[in-house]
């Protein structure tokens, strides 16, 4: 999966693009001007239509960056940078569908507990590679220095 890991995220995106055009368009033209001659303003909706939109931002230069044009044409230590912004697309996302799903008349309790499950088995497997790095990183030093 590495080896094709840039072109799943190009597909995702490519994905997710007519999602965030389609609802966000929605929202401007069906539900806002309902909502302001209502008066009511529901937070949990304006929340995850928020949290999406902040999403969506941010995922526009991460499937910028994946194309291997743009790639190539950045230097190695600024891509990976930027490219560390996924794991704050990854939070929204979770967030957006936690709210979403929290929105519901009837909350739906195996999706809720589905996407959790998935969002935090992931984020423990994130923690561990990150702290195998740094047992490694410091294995090196340590090596060296004797």
């Amino acid at each position: 999966m590495l080896s094709i890991r840039a072109e799943l995220a190009i597909i995702g995106c490519i994905m997710m693009l007519p999602h965030g055009f389609i609802y966000f368009i929605r929202f401007l033209i069906l539900k806002l001007p309902k909502i302001m001659t209502e008066g009511k303003f529901p937070i949990l909706y304006f929340s995850y239509i928020g949290i999406g939109i902040i999403g969506f931002i941010v995922m526009i230069p991460l499937f910028i960056t994946s194309i291997k044009k743009v790639r190539r044409k950045m230097q190695g230590r600024s891509w990976k940078r930027l490219q560390r912004w996924a794991y704050l697309f990854y939070l929204l996302a979770y967030v957006h569908i936690l709210l979403i799903l929290l929105n519901e008349s009837k909350i739906d309790w195996l999706r809720l507990s589905t996407y959790t499950m998935i969002f935090v088995g992931y984020m423990i497997l994130r923690i561990f590679k990150y702290k195998n790095k740094q047992k490694i990183g410091l294995r090196v030093i340590c090596n060296t220095n004797n």
